[in-house]
């Protein structure tokens, strides 16, 4: 609308691309393009992780025997990623950690520790006993080749009786 600030889907007033603000004479707004890569490389260039942050990283990742998931309730790769690990029978022990209930921005400093551990910011990451298994991706792969459960077994994770 003329005058009003207006962000692209996804977008927020912290997001890399500046807000565009259309004068009252405007016809119609523009569209932002927001570079998730760009975003992320921002985020590494500017967002620093405290100790407690790393050391919540740490405890988590290190726990026996469960694949540690960290996740976010509304990023649909994690969704995806959710869906095959509910498709296992028997599922495995999880803890999920899910950073936007806990208040961490995208790409926030938990994020940040774990780019500093796997090379990448995003979520899921998926971690048994210490070991990192992936993201969507690598979750969506191992299981198509029949994989996933045996991997994790082999990780030691454990699942439900």
């Amino acid at each position: 609308a003329p005058g009003q600030t207006v962000y692209a889907a996804g977008a927020s007033p912290g997001a890399v691309a500046a807000p565009q603000v259309w004068p009252a004479a405007a016809a119609a707004p523009r569209v932002i393009t927001v570079s998730a890569a760009a975003e992320a490389a921002q985020a590494a260039a500017t967002t620093v992780a405290t100790a407690e942050d790393k050391t919540f990283v740490e405890q988590k990742v290190a726990q026996k025997d469960v694949l540690v998931f960290f996740s976010k309730t509304y990023c649909p790769f994690v969704q995806k990623a959710k869906s095959i690990l509910a498709s296992l029978a028997p599922q495995p022990l999880m803890d999920v950690i899910e950073l936007d209930l806990m208040g961490q921005p995208r790409h926030g400093p938990i994020q940040q520790v774990l780019r500093q551990r796997t090379g990448s910011s995003t979520v899921p990451q998926g971690f048994v006993n210490g070991n990192y298994i992936g993201g969507c991706q690598e979750i969506s792969d191992l299981h198509a080749r029949g994989q996933l459960a045996a991997r994790l077994r082999q990780l030691g994770c454990r699942f439900r009786a």
